[in-house]
């Protein structure tokens, strides 16, 4: 009797074990570079209003900015990324580099800024984002990471140690 127990019980666990690599199979292979590719919705804005004053944003503008909904078109090919936003200051429509080369571009508000986009480290699972402000001399390290598949995180930090972090869902298709 045991052995016949025995014999049901070794199909179950086959077919959990292949479950379980079935669901493997879904997440992404941790040797392949991170795809920010999607259409990611605005879920919280942390600090949102220091870090906006510390940049010199003003009262009206950083009330706008945290009342708005904001969602990134992201299309991340290889060593590009192309991504546009509707924001309550202005659109956001960029093609950007990933090889740490500096493009000058202009932002939303209108001053002409520079950008410069690498990996942080070989394994290409996080964008560090650079801008400068040539107009205001202000300077903003963004973060980049996806935590899970339906997750974008962006942590930025100004020259002032002054931090915000948004995070964004992955939109449904």
């Amino acid at each position: 009797m045991a052995a016949v127990d025995e014999a049901k019980q070794e199909p179950k666990e086959q077919e959990q074990a292949k479950d379980n690599e079935d669901a493997k199979g879904d997440d992404k292979n941790e040797n392949e570079p991170q795809n920010f590719t999607g259409i990611w919705e605005l879920k919280t804005n942390d600090n949102l209003d220091a870090f906006m004053k510390s940049q010199g944003i003003g009262y009206m503008k950083r009330k706008l900015m945290s009342m708005a909904s904001v969602t990134l078109t992201i299309d991340h090919q290889g060593d590009t990324m192309k991504v546009k936003a509707k924001l309550p200051i202005g659109e956001i429509n960029e093609e950007l580099p990933l090889d740490g080369t500096t493009k000058q571009t202009t932002n939303p508000m209108g001053d002409e800024i520079k950008m410069t986009a690498s990996w942080k480290d070989d394994t290409k699972q996080v964008l560090i984002i650079k801008t400068d402000n040539l107009k205001t001399k202000k300077k903003v390290t963004m973060t980049r990471s996806m935590p899970d598949k339906d997750t974008l995180k962006d942590e930025m930090t100004n020259d002032q140690g002054i931090s915000m972090t948004r995070n964004f869902k992955r939109k449904a298709q």
